[in-house]
Parts: structure tokens; sequence; C-alpha cells
């Protein structure tokens, strides 16, 4: 029995030391505070890519403006907010805007989903 609470006990020491391990990054409770200016490239395709820009860097809510180069659409203006590592941002493609979803999963790495794409991108 003995054995057991220290298998449980040395169980549950072991998964706090993970968890805030993992969550040291971007902190347990959202408090990120991003940077979006710059050139963000898509890790899987080199050639598409998003350059945004924002007078609200480093703080914990903004909007940005940018383009996005994507080789199937060309260029489009792209604009957006954030909230903490939460993004929301639309891209005016020529078949019409596109809403889409990001979340920063470390400082220079962005996840975005929507309309059936997702990428990450991960600025340079």
């Amino acid at each position: 029995m003995r054995f057991n609470a220290l298998r449980i006990g040395f169980t549950f020491a072991w998964l706090a030391l993970v968890s805030s391990t993992c969550t040291s990054t971007m902190g347990s409770s959202d408090d990120f505070l991003p940077t979006i200016t710059n050139q963000w490239i898509d890790v899987a395709d080199q050639t598409h890519s998003l350059d945004m820009a924002s007078n609200d860097d480093g703080k914990a809510t903004g909007s940005f403006t940018g383009t996005e180069d994507n080789p199937a659409f060309g260029l489009s203006d792209v604009s957006g907010t954030w909230v903490h590592s939460k993004v929301t941002l639309t891209i005016k493609r020529p078949g019409g805007d596109l809403q889409f979803t990001g979340k920063f999963t470390a400082i220079d790495t962005l996840h975005i989903t929507g309309n059936g794409e997702d990428f990450v991108v991960a600025h340079q």
C-alpha cells in the first residue's frame, strides 16, 4: 500500500513539473503579449508568407494590417486583431473575404486555421 502511495505521489509531482514546463512558454493564464510586426513564413511552404504591422506590439490587445503573399492567390490584404495569444484575421482574396483564427504556440510561431486551411507561420 505504501508503495502505491509513493508511486501516485511521484506521478502527480511529475505531471505538475511537465505541466509547468509546457506552459512556461505561453503562460498558464493567457498573459501573452505578442509582437505582430514582422514577416511570417509558412513553415510548410516558404513561398507563402504574411507581412504584418501593428502599432500595438507588446500589448495585451491590438490590431494589425498587412499583406498575404500566396502562390495560389497572389497578394491579398490582411487585417485583424488579437487578445493575448488568440488572433482573428481576415484575408481579402480575389474570391472574397475569408475569416481565420489563430493562436500563438510560441513567441515566434502562429497556428492559423479557417476555411479548410490549416497552416503554421513563424517570423523571420
